[in-house]
């Protein structure tokens, strides 16, 4: 079974998922997707012996971003139903309805503030951002704390950019460097 594994929100879905036991027309597929506040259903329509999966990008202009868990099952001959599968999917943001946000995360926000900090070139909106997080110092002159907060938050965002370029099918290198004294 395939749905995929992340959609955006204004986009046309279309997928084709077979089952060789639910076959179409005999069973309709459905996938509903759930999280804390929101559902979507999406329902099958025959093609063939493939369920196929149609969603108007009208439609999924109204899905509200985040990670939604889906549950899909088929019904069938005599009220039959059948649960097949469950997974997760992450619904993107319609980039037609974005405004302005700073999308990046807690720990490339944190290191954008403390390199700024030790460059000298810190914000005060920078600055506020650290002493709220880690105390109230003067930042611009605590270099070492902030060179040990920028090597904590660097082996975050490096992770962060791991995962992102695994999600992407990318390569990426997970050899250790070891140094011997």
């Amino acid at each position: 079974m395939t749905i995929p594994r992340e959609m955006t929100a204004g986009d046309s879905v279309s997928f084709d998922v077979r089952i060789a036991d639910y076959p179409a027309p005999d069973w309709q597929l459905f996938y509903t997707l759930f999280n804390a506040t929101e559902v979507i259903t999406l329902t099958s329509a025959a093609d063939d012996e493939d369920h196929a999966f149609t969603v108007a990008a009208s439609v999924t202009a109204n899905w509200t971003p985040g990670r939604y868990d889906w549950t899909a099952y088929a019904t069938g001959p005599d009220d039959a139903r059948v649960t097949l599968e469950t997974g997760s999917v992450i619904i993107r943001a319609n980039p037609a309805a974005l405004t302005a946000t700073d999308g990046r995360s807690h720990a490339r926000r944190m290191l954008d503030a403390i390199e700024a900090a030790l460059e000298g070139t810190a914000t005060s909106q920078q600055l506020d951002t650290l002493r709220a997080r880690h105390g109230d110092r003067d930042w611009q002159r605590d270099t070492a704390k902030l060179i040990e907060l920028r090597d904590t938050y660097r082996r975050e965002v490096r992770m962060e950019d791991q995962a992102e370029a695994m999600r992407k099918g990318e390569p990426v290198s997970t050899s250790l460097k070891v140094r011997f004294r």
